[in-house]
C-alpha cells in the first residue's frame, strides 16, 4: 500500500466490488426513468388512468422486451466507464487518509 500526499491507494478488489455494487442503483435509475417516459408518451392521449395506466404498461413491456438488451449493455458500459475513470464513490484509486 502506498501513500502519497496524505493520500492512500484502494484496493483493486474494492474497487472493483464497488464498481459491481453501484450497477445496482444505475441500472435500477435508467429503468424507472426510461419506463416512465414510454409509459407517459404512450399513455398521453388516454381519457382515464386506467386506460393509461395499461397503455403505458403495454408499450414499456414490449419497449423493454425489444431493447432490452441495448439497454443493459449501455448501463454496464456506462458503470463501467465511470468506475474506471473513478467517478463513481469507492472506485477511485486513491483514498483520503
Amino acid at each position: 500500500m502506498s501513500e502519497i500526499d496524505g493520500h492512500i491507494e484502494r484496493s483493486k478488489v474494492i474497487r472493483i466490488i464497488c464498481g459491481i455494487l453501484w450497477f445496482i442503483p444505475i441500472y435500477l435509475v435508467v429503468q424507472i426513468i426510461a419506463g416512465a417516459i414510454i409509459g407517459g408518451i404512450a399513455g398521453a392521449d388516454t381519457k382515464s388512468f386506467e386506460t393509461g395506466y395499461v397503455a403505458g404498461h403495454s408499450a414499456s413491456t414490449n419497449f423493454f422486451q425489444k431493447y432490452g438488451v441495448f439497454f443493459l449493455l449501455g448501463e454496464l458500459a456506462l458503470t463501467l466507464c465511470l468506475s474506471v475513470a473513478g467517478i463513481l464513490p469507492g472506485t477511485s484509486k486513491w483514498k483520503k487518509s
